[in-house]
C-alpha cells in the first residue's frame, strides 16, 4: 500500500510503502490492510500507527482531516500531524500550562473553543509522548 499524509505545512509521508495503518476516525479506530475496501472518513484526534515496509512502526499524532483509501492508495489530509519523536515534550507541557491559564482567566478577545481544542490536542500529544517514552517509534 502507498501512504501519503499531508498537512497544510508539510508532507509527512509521500507515496511511502506501508504494510498496515491504524487511524482514529470519527466512527472509531480503523485498521487499513492491503486490498481494503474503498473508504472516505473524517479523522478524529489521536494516535495513528504506521507499519512501514521494513516492519518498523511509527506513531503519529493526528487531529482533524480526512482519509481516503482507494486501490491500495491511502491519502490523508490532516489539520495537524506530527511523528511522536518530533513532539517537544517541554514545549507541549508549556502550551498546556498557558492554555489552562487563559481558560481560567477568560481573556478577552480569545475564542474559548479554540483554546479548548488546542488544549485537547496538546494533552493528546503529551499522552502519545508518554506512551512511547524510551521506546523506538521510528
Amino acid at each position: 500500500m502507498q501512504l501519503t499524509l499531508a498537512t497544510p505545512e508539510r508532507k509527512l509521508y509521500e507515496n511511502t510503502e506501508i504494510l498496515k495503518l491504524v487511524v482514529p476516525t470519527m466512527q472509531g479506530e480503523i485498521t487499513v490492510l492491503p486490498q481494503h475496501v474503498p473508504l472516505m472518513s473524517s479523522l478524529s484526534r489521536g494516535e495513528m500507527q504506521v507499519q512501514l515496509a521494513d516492519k518498523q512502526t511509527e506513531a503519529v499524532f493526528v487531529s482533524g482531516g480526512v482519509i481516503q483509501v482507494v486501490d491500495n492508495f491511502i491519502n490523508i489530509l490532516a489539520n495537524v500531524a506530527e511523528k511522536a519523536h518530533e513532539i517537544d515534550e517541554a514545549a507541549t507541557e508549556e502550551a498546556i500550562r498557558r492554555a489552562q491559564l487563559q481558560a481560567q482567566e477568560k481573556v478577552e478577545n480569545v475564542d474559548m473553543a479554540d483554546i479548548q481544542a488546542k488544549l485537547a490536542n496538546d494533552i493528546a500529544r503529551l499522552k502519545l509522548i508518554s506512551k512511547y517514552k524510551g521506546k523506538k517509534t521510528h
